[in-house]
């Protein structure tokens, strides 16, 4: 099963990274390809309650669009975002996380995972260097969003 997993430093707040993760609604304008974005909240997270969501997205991919829908737990006390995958037309499997640990009052490490499988056949070499070349300019583009928060 093909896994990905990158970890970074990004030069802003754990608070801020994280909430650009949980922005949903904003993927369309910070990570390429996602075209739609809808959310049906379960609950937020309140204490020591982890939040609860549902995320639609619709992206293009090969000039094609497509869609998945995820079950997302929202952990922001550990800085823990985690996903499964509820339905798609596209993928078998979808699941991971992101974890971001705060460095100091501006700074944070993040670890992004995805365990990812497609409905087409796609080679394994060929899907790990694609989800592995994809990561990096994705946490950038989280971490120039979170600079706007």
């Amino acid at each position: 099963m093909p896994q990905a997993q990158i970890e970074e430093m990004v030069n802003v707040s754990a608070d801020q990274f994280f909430k650009a993760i949980t922005s949903y609604e904003s993927y369309p304008k910070i990570v390429d390809g996602f075209k739609k974005v809808q959310v049906s909240r379960k609950s937020s997270p309140d204490g020591d309650q982890p939040g609860r969501a549902s995320v639609d997205y619709t992206f293009s991919v090969m000039f094609k669009k497509v869609g998945y829908q995820l079950e997302v737990l929202e952990e922001p006390k550990k800085g823990r975002l985690s996903w499964s995958l509820i339905d798609s037309d596209f993928f078998k499997i979808n699941n991971g996380e992101w974890i971001v640990t705060a460095i100091d009052a501006s700074h944070a490490k993040v670890k992004y995972s995805l365990e990812a499988e497609f409905k087409i056949a796609v080679p394994e070499m060929i899907l790990n260097q694609l989800l592995k070349g994809t990561m990096p300019s994705m946490v950038r583009g989280f971490e120039k969003f979170a600079k706007g928060i």
